[in-house]
């Protein structure tokens, strides 16, 4: 859902393939297919724990890496124009689709209130039926946009408590996040409405982006010593997986069949982070690794997808919705009752929808950044010293 991380000066697709799995879980969940087998057990919601580490290890990086320097912050300027135009344009044209095809389908109109709140993406603070009513995908831009004016003032709060160089300030980041993380769900928690979506507020997913903030501590602190130490790789490789089939067989089996509802206040507290950390460290192995050993992340096929795993996140209901509708009845009723062959049958024009939204609006603003970027660097040359 972010940008391209560049390692050892070319674009990892390593991290594409991480997408790519993220994108693929959200997708196939959404038409009811997923890996439930207890104790195996890895629900399709995962993919936006995944997406919520990748982004909490991209965004952070560059302000961690100036914390443990001591240098001045990156610019909010630049820094806030990367953003909007990275997440802004497909999102509102998605939007715009949405709301579209509610009107033209007489489904759940949305009022202007909700449109306008959509469009400020301010929309996860009104009622509990706004959360989810244009596209029940769209809440998770909501609290990574929030989360992208946290993380510059939470920056400044620990450049300001540790000024100098030093790893006091960029650890601080991260750990303050896992503490308010808890403390939002905990109180969330308590005040929600049963049936309802318990966790809307940006303070209560701060704890999952930490998860990924402190991979990229880890790697900007401790690459050397993950990379030679095979023996450590292996003994994290399996606390991943223990964490990430651990975590999700316990919500499982407790009852709970979706993380924003859990029914308990453990694992309100506790699930969504241990479930993030097992992709953090995954994602803390990926980008440590010493040769490009992750044939299955680079594959071309996963690469792909990743790279437009944003488009996808964003417009494959509205295109499964449109199949189904379009299809004679008996066929649709057919398809829907066997999620593995409607999701297989949607997967195809989901790709194609999510490659020329890619191609038409994804792409331009991708190379809009790269150009600010350079203009930003030229400038910054020809300044005096």
């Amino acid at each position: 859902m972010t940008d391209a991380q560049v390692i050892r000066g070319r674009r990892d697709e390593a991290l594409d393939g991480l997408r790519g799995i993220a994108a693929l879980l959200v997708v196939f969940f959404h038409c009811g297919v997923e890996l439930r087998f207890p104790p195996i057990v890895l629900p399709g919601f995962s993919g936006v724990h995944l997406f919520f580490v990748l982004s909490g290890y991209l965004i952070s990086r560059p302000f961690l890496a100036r914390l443990l320097a001591g240098e001045a912050l990156p610019s909010w300027r630049k820094y806030c124009a990367r953003r909007f135009m990275r997440i802004y344009p497909t999102y509102f044209a998605a939007l715009v689709v949405f709301v579209g095809m509610r009107i033209a389908g007489h489904l759940h109109i949305p009022t202007p209130r909700d449109v306008l709140l959509h469009m400020l993406l301010l929309f996860n603070w009104g009622t509990p039926a706004e959360f989810l009513s244009i596209n029940i995908a769209m809440w998770t831009l909501a609290i990574e946009s929030q989360f992208y004016v946290i993380l510059p003032i939470a920056s400044s709060v620990a450049k300001r408590f540790a000024p100098g160089p030093g790893r006091l300030g960029a650890f601080w980041l991260g750990s303050s996040m896992v503490l308010v993380g808890w403390v939002s769900r905990c109180v969330e928690y308590s005040r929600s409405i049963p049936g309802t979506p318990r966790f809307r507020l940006p303070f209560s997913f701060l704890d999952l982006f930490a998860m990924g903030i402190f991979v990229a501590y880890f790697e900007l602190t401790r690459a050397s010593l993950l990379r030679n130490r095979p023996p450590l790789r292996g003994l994290l490789s399996l606390l991943a997986l223990a964490l990430l089939f651990g975590t999700n067989a316990w919500l499982v089996l407790s009852g709970g069949g979706d993380w924003l509802s859990p029914p308990t206040l453990a694992l309100a507290c506790l699930y969504p982070t241990f479930a993030c950390a097992g992709f953090a460290l995954m994602l803390l192995l990926v980008v440590t690794r010493t040769q490009d050993n992750v044939a299955v992340l680079t594959a071309a096929p996963l690469v792909f997808v990743g790279q437009i795993s944003y488009s996808m996140y964003l417009f494959h209901l509205g295109v499964g919705y449109f199949l189904l509708t379009r299809l004679p009845t008996a066929m649709g009723l057919w398809l829907g009752a066997r999620p593995l062959l409607y999701a297989l049958a949607q997967l195809g024009p989901v790709v194609v929808v999510s490659y020329l939204v890619y191609r038409a609006i994804e792409l331009p603003s991708l190379r809009w950044i790269e150009r600010f970027d350079l203009r930003a660097r030229e400038q910054k040359q020809l300044r005096p010293s």
